[in-house]
């Protein structure tokens, strides 16, 4: 396939299943000046085509190997290759690779000290080592995906905010050993501890941390002064308090927010903070949080009017008069995309009252599971005759 290919500089091969490594071995020979590489479900590929990478081309700089099969093919062998002479890598895709372990790691940044991205989702053997390792050798780091990798420990994070504060994005979901941060007898630990060191974090994604409550949130919110997306979603034992705290400190820069079966902490007041604190937001989901009414809803109808999605699958209080701000003149009416699935209080009043004051914006109205009948919808067709309106399952899409 390569063989007569000389100059190539960036190629995608993602999901081209049958490339194997002997034609790794001639792309990457005959084309030396590669820098950028993707091989993302290329599951045929194993460590010979990352020796072969590290052979022949030196000036790679970013390498993309995700998989969801044969994960056994990449291992720390491979990473061994790449360590030893692919100094100019700065990006590294190993998601779903679980034979990389700590070792891997070591070998990989003795001389790959230019990281500024990397991804280990599902690296299920990586441990809070690992972190301690790309906090000593890689302090451009600027990206990094840890999600679901349930050997990540307080340790580790706090490890990871000491040596690497110039992260921007920090993916870390479903660390059920993360705590709220409570100071032990020498250090402040945890997200804590990293919120403490990495103040230009720009998004944290902390879903399925269990364990994070008012402790995380209120110190969030005292330094991170540049967020822009947050997910909070699993998060079960936050606070109102702390939600309203964490709006107070950083609600200004946030662009996207996520909750979801956070019934302890948002109630009123936190929602009601939301409206107050973010008046930049652009995307809000609340997935399944029964403890908040119509009063927190018409906060954020009056303070986010730049508000473009709103997702609230799931709950109780997103019914007729809940929504109806959205549709008043009075706020500002920017909705693009209006997602109610489950949201079994919402009717045929709601459905009118969307209609009649519907903002020009709006492009995807998602109604299943509510009690919005056909024939509803279908009057609510005849409202928009220059659009183009399509019902499947209860959902409306306007274009």
């Amino acid at each position: 396939m390569f063989s007569h290919l000389t100059k190539l500089e960036i190629v995608n091969l993602d999901h081209v299943v049958s490339t194997s490594d002997n034609e790794i071995r001639v792309l990457t020979s005959n084309n030396p000046n590669l820098e950028w590489l993707s091989l993302r479900e290329c599951v045929q590929v194993s460590d010979s085509s990352l020796l072969s990478i590290a052979h022949s081309c030196s000036a790679i700089s970013t390498l993309l190997l995700s998989r969801s099969s044969l994960n056994f093919k990449i291992t720390d062998v491979g990473l061994l290759a790449l360590g030893e002479k692919s100094y100019s890598l700065s990006e590294l895709d190993i998601h779903g690779c679980t034979s990389i372990t700590d070792v891997g790691i070591e070998w990989l940044t003795q001389t790959c000290t230019h990281l500024t991205k990397i991804n280990l989702k599902y690296c299920t053997k990586i441990t809070n080592a690992s972190l301690r390792i790309l906090s000593e050798r890689c302090p451009h780091l600027t990206h990094l995906d840890i999600n679901n990798l349930k050997l990540i420990s307080d340790v580790g994070i706090r490890l990871l905010g000491e040596g690497c504060p110039h992260l921007k994005s920090l993916s870390c979901q479903k660390l059920y050993l993360l705590s709220d941060g409570k100071k032990n007898e020498i250090y402040v630990q945890g997200l804590v501890s990293f919120s403490q060191n990495c103040t230009q974090l720009e998004e944290l994604d902390v879903s399925g941390c269990t364990k994070i409550a008012s402790n995380v949130l209120r110190t969030m919110g005292e330094n991170f002064n540049n967020l822009v997306s947050l997910n909070l979603s699993g998060c079960v034992n936050i606070t109102s308090k702390g939600v309203c705290a964490l709006m107070e400190g950083c609600g200004a820069t946030l662009k996207s927010l996520t909750f979801s079966d956070s019934s302890r902490g948002l109630t009123d007041k936190a929602v009601t903070s939301i409206g107050r604190f973010c008046y930049e937001l652009l995307s809000l989901a609340i997935h399944f949080c029964h403890e908040w009414t119509y009063r927190g809803l018409k906060a954020v109808a009056k303070g986010c009017k730049s508000l473009e999605k709103l997702d609230l699958s799931g709950c109780e209080g997103a019914d007729d008069i809940a929504l109806q701000p959205f549709w008043s003149p009075k706020y500002g009416r920017n909705l693009k995309c209006l997602v109610l699935v489950d949201c079994g209080e919402f009717t045929d009043t709601g459905l009118s009252w969307l209609a009649m004051g519907t903002p020009d914006e709006l492009v995807v109205v998602s109604l299943k599971g509510t009690h919005v009948t056909s024939s509803a919808l279908k009057s609510v067709t005849d409202s928009f005759p220059q659009s183009n309106l399509k019902i499947t399952s209860g959902s409306i899409n306007k274009t």
